[in-house]
């Protein structure tokens, strides 16, 4: 399989590439860490790109036209941004917003315009648990991958029928990785957040389309944020935002 990760120089992208290159296929990488691209194993095909910037994806794309089309493309890329709302600045959050959603949209219609998805291939778009169980504390995170869900489900029919591509829209939990550390509260326990390379193989075994929550634990969560909205709500209060500094 010729895979394609948006992202994948760390965290779930990084956990796609690794399992990728075990099972024999072959995996390319786009992201705009330099150091993290260089960090990857020789057999993977880099380049930088910025997928809030049409001219970079643009730019990343020709280079690796000669590698398409992909049967696989995973975009994976995301950032947030954390703090009580009204003290989160601005420009962090339209940040999260072009990288998270308006990327995840230019990524996806630059890819199919130039037919570098393959018939019959999947499109992978990264949501988040945070539909179900909200994310207070990282509120343009939560509306970003609101947002990929919305415009997966649009798209799914259209690419579908017209380009036999498949639309998966993966919404994990917390993933024990970088970005994580990044931005969890302070005291979080990674030794409760599931496994880039357990999300990585759900999402490489999958092949129905739609939305799905990779694993048992998010599930569970997910279930029990649709039976009991409010009661939910008010854990995740207490376990993320009330732990701010």
């Amino acid at each position: 399989m010729n895979m394609l990760i948006i992202g994948g120089a760390s965290g779930l992208g990084r956990g796609l590439v690794d399992l990728a290159l075990l099972r024999g296929h072959e995996a390319c990488v786009l992201d705009h860490d330099q150091a993290g691209l260089m960090a990857l194993p020789a057999a993977v095909a880099t380049t930088v790109c910025d997928i809030s910037d049409p001219g970079s994806i643009d730019e990343a794309l020709d280079t690796v036209s000669e590698r398409s089309p992909f049967d696989l493309v995973a975009i994976t890329a995301g950032i947030s941004a954390v703090g009580r709302f009204e003290e989160i600045d601005p420009a962090a959050m339209y940040r999260v917003t072009a990288i998270n959603l308006t990327g995840t949209m230019m990524m996806t219609h630059a890819l199919v315009k130039r037919g570098q998805l393959a018939r019959g291939g999947r499109l992978v778009l990264t949501a988040s648990l945070s539909h179900f169980v909200s994310y207070p504390g990282a509120s343009a995170y939560a509306a970003t991958k609101d947002g990929v869900i919305a415009f997966g489900r649009s798209i799914r029919r259209e690419l579908r029928r017209n380009h036999d591509v498949t639309v998966q829209i993966v919404a994990p939990g917390p993933m024990d990785t970088p970005h994580a550390a990044r931005y969890a509260p302070p005291g979080s326990r990674a030794d409760r957040r599931a496994k880039p390379e357990t999300v990585a193989a759900a999402i490489l075994s999958r092949r129905r389309g739609g939305l799905f929550v990779p694993d048992l634990a998010s599930r569970s969560a997910a279930i029990a944020g649709c039976l009991m909205p409010a009661l939910v709500g008010r854990i995740m209060r207490k376990a993320i935002y009330m732990r701010l500094p």
